[in-house]
């Protein structure tokens, strides 16, 4: 099983990260679990220490996730709508996925026996060897197998 538990970057690279929704949204939506290390994540990617990479979907999770919320009455749709704004200005890294790509998505969704959105994620930290980090438990342990992971929980 593969696990992160130092830092994998060197000198002149900074370290490269797939972070899930669910680390994204805790910059967004305050009172959530491990909001403090998923915001030293925000201030580590605008300080330009780590380079932060997602899969397109993170858009759509992101809008998907903010709408709940605001239905929820947790937040207002004109901050949320801001909110997604500012995440524009962050560098954040957005990669596309193509047809081709969308079958690996689904045969590995198979086998893991998770979604195709969670897969995304996994799909993504394969191909640029970088780190997974989420605060899914789950995914965690089930990308595991795959790359390199980290639970949001355990990060300083």
């Amino acid at each position: 099983m593969k696990s992160y538990y130092g830092s994998e970057k060197t000198d002149n690279a900074r370290q490269i990260l797939v972070l899930d929704a669910s680390v994204v949204a805790k910059w967004i939506l305050p009172g959530e679990p491990w909001e403090h290390q998923a915001l030293k994540l925000k201030d580590k990617l605008v300080k330009g220490e780590i380079e932060v990479h997602e899969p397109m979907l993170l858009a759509y999770e992101l809008a998907n996730l903010l709408l709940k919320a605001v239905k929820r009455k947790r937040i207002r749709l004109e901050d949320a709508a801001s909110a997604l704004e500012l995440l524009e200005k962050l560098g954040l890294k957005l990669h596309e996925t193509s047809l081709k790509e969308a079958a690996y998505l689904l045969k590995k969704a198979k086998t893991l026996n998770l979604t195709a959105y969670d897969v995304a994620y996994i799909q993504l930290a394969e191909k640029l060897k970088a780190i997974l980090v989420s605060a899914d438990q789950e995914l965690c342990l089930k990308a595991s197998n795959t790359v390199i992971t980290k639970h949001l929980k355990f990060l300083n």
